[in-house]
C-alpha cells in the first residue's frame, strides 16, 4: 500500500520538517552543516538534500504570515530578506553592507536597528568623523571607517523591503471577542506567530497543472455531504533509536478505503510524523479531480 516513491517522499518531508526547526536548542546538528552546504555549494548536493529541496518546491514551502509581529520582524535576516521588494535594487553587497556583516556582525533586522538608532541620538552627527560614543566605539573596536554611513545603510536596506516586513509597521491588532449564537461558532484566524519556525507554510503556490477554480457556484449534486477522513498516528519508544511509528486513515466502519501503514524506517520517528504520513496516504488515495468533487462535494 505504501510504495517506494511514497516512502522516499515521506522521508524527505520529515527531513525538511527537521531542517526548518530554527530554534538553536531544538534544531538538529546536521541541519547547521546542511545550511552551510546550501550556502557554499551550488551543485553536487547529496541525494537526501536533493530530495528535501524537491519536496519543498513541490509543496510550495515558504515563510509567510499575514501580519508579522515586531518581534518576528526583528528576528528575520537583514540580508537577502524574504520580503525584498522586487521593484527595488537590493544593497546586500554594497561596501557598507559588507562592513555591517564583517565588522559589525549584523545578521538580523534587530541587529541593524541597534546601529541605525544612533541617528536619532542628540550627540550623533551625520558625518564620517562623528565623535558620539557609538561611532567612536565602531571606529576603535570594529575598525569601521565610516560608522555614520553604515547606520544610514541599514535604513536604506529596510526601505528596500515591502512595508509589511519593515520594523516600523504596526503590530497586528488584537481582535475583540465576538458574541456567539447558541449552536454556532465564530471563525477566528490563527494567532500571529512570534518565532521563525512557525512561519513556514506549505501549498503557498498554485501548481501549473492544477485546474482553474470554477466560475460561480458549483452545480447541485445529489450527494451534497462532505467526504470526511480521520487521520491519526501513533509512536512507540519515542526518543530512542528503536522508535517506531504508524499512520492510519479512517473513513467509516468497514469502509474499503480505510488504510494504515508503518512509518518508513529511517525517518527518525518524532511527534507528528504519523499524522504527516497519514495525510500523505489520504491525499495519494484521492484522485486529482474525482467526480464527486466536480459535482460540488468536498474532501476534508
Amino acid at each position: 500500500m505504501f510504495d517506494i516513491q511514497a516512502r522516499n517522499e515521506a522521508i524527505h518531508i520529515m527531513t525538511l520538517k527537521a531542517y526548518l526547526e530554527l530554534h538553536p536548542e531544538l534544531r538538529p546538528l546536521w541541519a547547521f552543516f546542511t545550511a552551510l552546504t546550501l550556502i557554499l555549494s551550488s551543485k553536487d548536493f547529496p541525494e537526501f538534500l536533493q530530495g528535501m529541496l524537491k519536496v519543498a518546491k513541490k509543496y510550495g514551502v515558504e515563510f509567510d504570515t499575514l501580519q508579522p509581529t515586531k518581534e518576528l520582524r526583528d528576528l528575520l535576516p537583514l540580508w537577502h530578506h524574504l520580503g525584498e521588494d522586487p521593484s527595488r535594487t537590493q544593497l546586500n553587497n554594497s561596501p557598507q553592507a559588507k562592513c555591517l556583516r564583517i565588522n559589525h556582525n549584523v545578521v538580523t533586522v534587530g541587529d541593524g536597528l541597534a546601529i541605525m538608532n544612533r541617528i536619532g541620538s542628540p550627540d550623533h552627527r551625520a558625518h564620517p568623523g562623528c565623535t558620539c560614543v557609538a561611532c567612536s566605539d565602531d571606529r576603535i573596536e570594529r575598525r569601521c571607517k565610516n560608522p555614520n554611513a553604515c547606520a544610514v545603510a541599514v535604513g536604506t536596506c529596510l526601505l528596500q523591503i515591502l512595508p509589511k516586513w519593515r520594523p516600523s509597521a504596526p503590530d497586528p491588532p488584537v481582535a475583540p471577542p465576538n458574541p456567539t449564537v447558541e449552536g454556532t461558532s465564530v471563525f477566528r484566524p490563527p494567532p500571529e506567530i512570534s518565532n521563525l519556525t512557525d512561519g513556514f507554510r506549505i501549498f503557498t503556490k498554485a501548481r501549473g497543472d492544477d485546474p482553474p477554480p470554477p466560475l460561480g457556484a458549483p452545480p447541485v449534486s445529489a450527494n451534497e455531504s462532505p467526504v470526511r477522513a480521520v487521520i491519526g498516528g501513533h509512536i512507540e519508544l519515542s526518543g530512542t533509536l528503536d522508535a517506531k511509528a504508524a499512520a492510519g486513515v479512517w473513513y467509516a466502519p468497514n469502509d474499503p478505503w480505510n488504510m494504515g501503514s508503518l512509518v518508513p524506517e529511517g525517518t527518525a520517528p518524532e511527534q507528528g510524523c504519523g499524522e504527516i504520513v497519514a495525510a500523505l496516504l489520504a491525499a495519494q488515495a484521492a484522485p486529482r479531480m474525482p467526480p464527486y468533487l466536480s459535482q460540488g462535494s468536498a474532501v476534508q
